[in-house]
């Protein structure tokens, strides 16, 4: 069965080595990358081809802007998908980031056990929101703010 490549990217060490530790025992994965900032980020991925990135939304020079740019990226294949992590459960975060690209978004507090299940939903294409609240993100979303 062939694994999923993936690009770890946060500007924590120690969470970007928990995640990979964490993958790597799941079998599912192979990290083929791993970065701090999202210019490290955009470098990996050009280079390494990903089937998913797994990336911290307030890590420097990250946010929608980097999604939209890794989940726009494409280089005689398919772009990768990319997963956004954080400890910030905002709904305006989290749609930001829907917005710009990301399928999934998981809260930093509810990572550990079931990660790889999220992340393999993610790879094909599943929508993957593990935040608190997650309905509230799409409350309201697309009423006409004007009435």
């Amino acid at each position: 069965m062939p694994t999923i490549t993936v690009v770890l990217a946060d500007d924590d060490e120690q969470v970007r080595e928990a995640l990979r530790l964490t993958l790597v025992a799941d079998g599912r994965f192979t990290v083929v990358g791993v970065a701090g900032t999202g210019e490290g980020v955009r470098d990996v991925v050009a280079s390494t081809h990903p089937d998913l990135v797994l990336m911290d939304v307030h890590m420097p020079a990250g946010g929608p802007d980097l999604c939209r740019a890794v989940s726009g990226f494409r280089d005689g294949g398919d772009p990768p998908v990319v997963v956004a992590v954080s400890a910030d459960h905002r709904v305006t975060t989290v749609r930001s980031m829907l917005l710009a690209g990301a399928t999934g978004y998981l809260g930093k507090g509810l990572l550990g056990e079931g990660l790889g299940d999220l992340l393999a939903a993610c790879s094909r294409g599943r929508v993957v929101l593990a935040v608190p609240h997650a309905r509230r993100v799409f409350q309201g979303w697309g009423e006409d703010p004007t009435g």
